[in-house]
Protein backbone atom coordinates (compact mmCIF):
# COMPACT_ATOMS: atom_id res chain seq x y z
CA UNK A 1 0.00 0.00 0.00
CA UNK A 2 1.46 3.36 -1.06
CA UNK A 3 1.37 6.62 0.80
CA UNK A 4 2.70 10.12 0.90
CA UNK A 5 5.04 11.67 3.39
CA UNK A 6 4.46 15.38 3.87
CA UNK A 7 7.23 17.36 5.49
CA UNK A 8 6.86 20.90 6.74
CA UNK A 9 10.34 22.42 6.81
CA UNK A 10 10.79 25.83 8.38
CA UNK A 11 13.83 28.04 8.58
CA UNK A 12 14.43 30.99 10.84
CA UNK A 13 15.47 33.27 7.99
CA UNK A 14 13.69 34.42 4.81
CA UNK A 15 13.41 31.86 2.04
CA UNK A 16 14.67 32.56 -1.48
CA UNK A 17 11.17 33.08 -2.90
CA UNK A 18 10.64 36.02 -0.53
CA UNK A 19 13.78 37.94 -1.44
CA UNK A 20 13.46 41.69 -1.68
CA UNK A 21 16.59 41.90 -3.82
CA UNK A 22 19.88 40.04 -4.19
CA UNK A 23 23.13 41.60 -2.97
CA UNK A 24 26.46 41.02 -4.72
CA UNK A 25 29.61 42.63 -3.35
CA UNK A 26 33.09 42.87 -4.84
CA UNK A 27 35.97 44.87 -3.38
CA UNK A 28 37.77 47.43 -5.51
CA UNK A 29 40.66 46.40 -7.75
CA UNK A 30 43.66 45.80 -5.51
CA UNK A 31 41.46 44.72 -2.60
CA UNK A 32 40.93 46.25 0.83
CA UNK A 33 44.06 48.13 1.88
CA UNK A 34 42.85 50.12 4.92
CA UNK A 35 40.81 49.50 8.07
CA UNK A 36 37.88 51.58 6.78
CA UNK A 37 34.72 49.50 6.42
CA UNK A 38 33.44 48.94 2.87
CA UNK A 39 29.65 48.74 2.40
CA UNK A 40 28.41 45.31 1.37
CA UNK A 41 24.86 46.47 0.87
CA UNK A 42 22.86 49.63 1.47
CA UNK A 43 19.39 48.51 2.51
CA UNK A 44 16.19 49.98 1.21
CA UNK A 45 13.89 51.50 3.85
CA UNK A 46 12.52 48.86 6.23
CA UNK A 47 14.89 46.12 5.03
CA UNK A 48 17.98 44.45 6.42
CA UNK A 49 20.96 42.93 4.60
CA UNK A 50 21.67 39.20 4.93
CA UNK A 51 25.12 37.80 4.01
CA UNK A 52 25.08 34.14 2.97
CA UNK A 53 28.53 33.79 1.39
CA UNK A 54 31.95 35.45 1.65
CA UNK A 55 35.21 34.75 -0.19
CA UNK A 56 38.51 36.51 0.49
CA UNK A 57 42.21 36.25 -0.27
CA UNK A 58 44.90 38.50 1.22
CA UNK A 59 47.51 39.03 -1.50
CA UNK A 60 49.62 41.30 0.73
CA UNK A 61 52.65 40.34 2.80
CA UNK A 62 50.93 41.21 6.11
CA UNK A 63 48.49 38.79 7.73
CA UNK A 64 45.35 40.30 9.22
CA UNK A 65 41.86 39.60 10.40
CA UNK A 66 38.73 40.36 8.41
CA UNK A 67 35.45 41.42 10.04
CA UNK A 68 31.84 41.79 8.98
CA UNK A 69 30.09 44.69 10.69
CA UNK A 70 26.49 45.64 11.38
CA UNK A 71 27.24 49.35 10.90
CA UNK A 72 29.98 49.63 13.61
CA UNK A 73 29.20 46.41 15.56
CA UNK A 74 31.30 43.35 14.75
CA UNK A 75 29.15 40.31 13.91
CA UNK A 76 31.82 37.99 12.44
CA UNK A 77 35.65 37.76 12.42
CA UNK A 78 38.01 35.60 10.40
CA UNK A 79 41.74 35.25 9.72
CA UNK A 80 43.29 36.44 6.45
CA UNK A 81 46.75 34.86 6.09
CA UNK A 82 49.47 36.73 4.20
CA UNK A 83 50.34 35.95 0.59
CA UNK A 84 47.28 33.76 0.05
CA UNK A 85 47.42 31.55 -3.03
CA UNK A 86 43.75 30.55 -2.93
CA UNK A 87 40.66 32.22 -1.46
CA UNK A 88 38.95 31.33 1.79
CA UNK A 89 35.26 30.57 1.15
CA UNK A 90 32.67 30.87 3.92
CA UNK A 91 29.00 29.88 3.78
CA UNK A 92 26.84 31.42 6.48
CA UNK A 93 23.84 29.18 7.23
CA UNK A 94 21.86 30.82 8.64
CA UNK A 95 23.04 34.04 6.97
CA UNK A 96 24.63 36.86 8.94
CA UNK A 97 22.15 39.72 9.25
CA UNK A 98 22.39 43.43 9.82
CA UNK A 99 19.84 45.44 11.77
CA UNK A 100 16.92 46.96 9.86
CA UNK A 101 18.05 50.00 7.83
CA UNK A 102 21.70 49.42 8.89
CA UNK A 103 24.78 49.24 6.67
CA UNK A 104 26.53 45.87 6.51
CA UNK A 105 30.27 46.37 6.04
CA UNK A 106 33.45 44.36 5.59
CA UNK A 107 36.77 45.63 6.96
CA UNK A 108 40.33 44.59 7.69
CA UNK A 109 41.77 44.90 11.22
CA UNK A 110 45.24 45.99 10.03
CA UNK A 111 46.47 48.11 7.15
CA UNK A 112 49.05 47.01 4.56
CA UNK A 113 46.87 44.19 3.27
CA UNK A 114 45.61 43.73 -0.26
CA UNK A 115 42.59 41.57 0.52
CA UNK A 116 40.28 40.82 -2.39
CA UNK A 117 36.75 40.18 -1.10
CA UNK A 118 33.49 39.00 -2.67
CA UNK A 119 30.16 38.49 -0.94
CA UNK A 120 26.67 37.28 -1.76
CA UNK A 121 23.39 37.76 0.06
CA UNK A 122 20.03 39.45 -0.09
CA UNK A 123 17.87 42.13 1.45
CA UNK A 124 14.57 41.34 3.12
CA UNK A 125 12.38 42.60 6.00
Amino acid sequence: MGGFLILNITKEYPMAEKLASPVYYSSATGGLTTTTGDNIGTPQAGLRTFLSGLQYANKGATASEIVVLDNATEIWRGYAPASATSPVSIVFDPPLQASTNSQMKVAMITTATATVVSGQGFQSP
